[in-house]
């Protein structure tokens, strides 16, 4: 987590300086916490992990039971499938806010990801989450390998 990936969690959140300081057990002053929101680098690792360890992911109902469903199907843990899903997602919109096109010949998934990506999945949807959500849920139950590359 960075400064301002802080500020903006600090933000959303609508915290004072003072209840950051009290969440991360009074080991820094509300000064650190100031200096750490306008740097652009990473904050300490231990702080972000109990800052994030408190923050809550709220999904519709039907969105999360067709998480828990697919995760069941694949026989993976819920909470690796539901982090694996929210990678996936940020990994397409890093693609797509960089206007990244899919290489013709896929190269197969990256190590992170559970499922190849294919020209369909990078059209941004109304709601991009539910898309993938629902991406994810699709194609792990009736996957579709990538076509290989043509021969001339």
């Amino acid at each position: 987590m960075t400064g301002p990936q802080l500020s903006k969690w600090r933000s959303d959140h609508d915290l004072a300086l003072r209840e950051v300081v009290e969440m991360l057990g009074g080991q820094v002053n509300h000064t650190t916490v100031s200096r750490w929101e306008r740097q652009p680098e990473e904050i300490p690792t231990w702080a972000a992990e109990k800052i994030l360890g408190i923050t809550k992911i709220t999904l519709p109902l039907d969105e999360l039971h067709a998480l828990l469903d697919a995760a069941r199907e694949d026989n993976t843990p819920a909470q690796q499938f539901i982090a694996q899903a929210i990678l996936e997602y940020l990994h397409k919109r890093r693609l797509t806010k960089s206007q990244v096109e899919t290489p013709t010949s896929p190269a197969g998934p990256a190590p992170s990801t559970i499922y190849t990506l294919r020209p369909d999945d990078l059209k941004v949807a109304e709601d991009p989450i539910a898309a993938t959500i629902g991406s994810l849920t699709a194609q792990l139950k009736d996957p579709k390998p990538p076509k290989p590359p043509r021969q001339a």
